[in-house]
């Protein structure tokens, strides 16, 4: 989640602050790729983990992965 609050607040220029801009997005197509956006340094990690063989931490990240996904599907729909 980090990363993705780094990302809007980083790319993000526009006069609305960045909290109602989240209120207004959440319910749109656009959250979808925010969530996807915020989802990418965990599965670069869990490539990396998959390459050297640390099976048990990447399982941990791929739980992490589920976890955040279904915590963000009430702000989808």
């Amino acid at each position: 989640m980090l990363f993705g609050w780094f990302f809007i607040s980083s790319t993000y220029k526009g006069e609305i602050a960045v909290e109602n801009l989240l209120h207004i997005v959440s319910g749109t197509s656009m959250m979808i790729k925010l969530i996807f956006i915020a989802i990418l340094p965990n599965m670069f990690m869990v490539f990396l983990l998959n390459t050297w063989e640390y099976w048990k931490a990447c399982k941990g990240i791929f739980v992490a992965i589920f976890l955040y996904i279904a915590l963000s599907v009430p702000f989808i729909a």
